[in-house]
């Protein structure tokens, strides 16, 4: 090679397109290698257990999260669970490294905790069972409405499997049938408790009624669907 000639690697790297591509390689194997360190740096979780299900879990302003776990950096986050129409509630956690944190709450529309208002399925009611099924029987923030909500569950659902179908009937003096109501449990209803009351007309919801009070159920308790026989 002569002096003040250029080898072709040389000319190769003294392209500017050439060494451009170069440098951003090399700043992408930068970038995940950082991205991978950052990762592996978030050695912490926190366990979300929150009725209702859809209820919106916000980690220092970022509200992508849903129950579940999630990894975290050590540190503090400040966690807010909100929903349409209920209170929310606000809740401060300090992770160390390799630690774990649980959040098991549930939202009310009151300082009264009334979840049969807010309950839209199924899965809302289970993941109250889990909060209230905690291994200190308290929720994270030390309030047992969901305890003693699950407790009169249990009794409303023995109530509502062993005193349905219910009916009422009336008869004239001849004997014949002039009011009929049959009470059955939905199975076309979304909530978890569900009454159809057939009646003969509209004017005998009250009679439906008083046939459930009577075998001891709190209409607010439950969703009730008046239907006429056609």
């Amino acid at each position: 090679m002569q002096d003040g000639s250029v080898s072709p690697i040389g000319s190769f790297f003294r392209n500017k397109w050439v060494r451009l591509i170069l440098i951003v390689d090399i700043l992408a194997i930068i970038g995940i290698i950082a991205i991978i360190i950052y990762n592996l740096t978030k050695n912490s979780i926190i366990n979300f257990t929150i009725a209702p299900i859809d209820a919106t879990i916000t980690v220092n302003g970022n509200s992508s999260y849903h129950n579940g776990s999630y990894q975290f950096h050590p540190g503090t986050y400040e966690v807010v669970i909100s929903h349409d129409g209920l209170n929310s509630k606000t809740f401060t956690v300090e992770l160390q490294d390799n630690s774990n944190a649980a959040i098991t709450t549930f939202l009310s529309g009151s300082d009264n905790f009334d979840f049969y208002r807010l309950k839209d399925n199924y899965s809302s009611y289970l993941a109250l069972e889990r909060i209230a099924a905690a291994s200190d029987n308290q929720t994270t923030d030390h309030d047992t409405s969901a305890e003693e909500f699950i407790a009169d569950f249990r009794r409303n659902y023995n109530l509502y499997s062993t005193q349905l179908p219910a009916t009422y009937s009336e008869y004239d003096d001849n004997n014949e049938l002039v009011k009929y109501i049959s009470v059955n449990k939905s199975d076309k209803c979304d909530v978890t408790l569900c009454i159809k009351a057939l009646m003969n007309s509209e004017s005998d919801r009250t009679l439906a009624d008083s046939l459930l009070q009577g075998k001891g159920f709190n209409l607010e308790d439950f969703e009730i669907e008046y239907k006429v026989f056609y």
